[in-house]
């Protein structure tokens, strides 16, 4: 029984010519188990990659554990990432400023375009609210 050290392929069994990494684990754990007369290179080189895979194995199995231990919180559908109604409260204000600076009376501007920019500005801060208390979700 050789394993090919300098490509770490096995030279013997069903999986002859296969790199020790394409193996399955259990076939090289009945390798380590059943064969006696392993080199004690060959046998330091099975159980080193036995150990790696159930190394990996355990981690992945930890990652997996963690994920499953923390709230799961989903993504508001409605407000990108960062984006909180207060964000956009404020974004209505100022737009609501900036467009009186230009429309209000006492600037110079229309009467009716004021009110439209009032009215516009109230429905937008009410469905805001109404997000803020569904918790960044629209109300179904």
């Amino acid at each position: 029984m050789r394993v090919d050290l300098w490509n770490r392929e096995l030279r013997f069994g069903q999986y002859r010519g296969k790199s020790v990494e394409d193996v399955p684990v259990s076939y090289l754990v009945w390798v380590l188990q059943s064969i006696e007369d392993l080199e004690p290179e060959e046998r330091r080189v099975l159980q080193a990659e036995v150990l790696d895979r159930e190394a990996q194995a355990n981690r992945r199995q930890q990652r997996r554990q963690e994920q499953q231990r923390r709230p799961f919180t989903p993504p508001s559908a409605n407000l990108p990432a960062g984006i909180t109604p207060d964000v956009i409260l404020n974004i209505i204000a100022a737009g609501r400023q900036t467009l009186a600076k230009r429309l209000h009376p006492d600037a110079g501007g229309d009467v009716e375009a004021m009110k439209r920019v009032n009215v516009a500005a109230d429905f937008l801060e009410q469905q805001a609210r109404a997000l803020a208390a569904t918790g960044g979700r629209a109300a179904a």
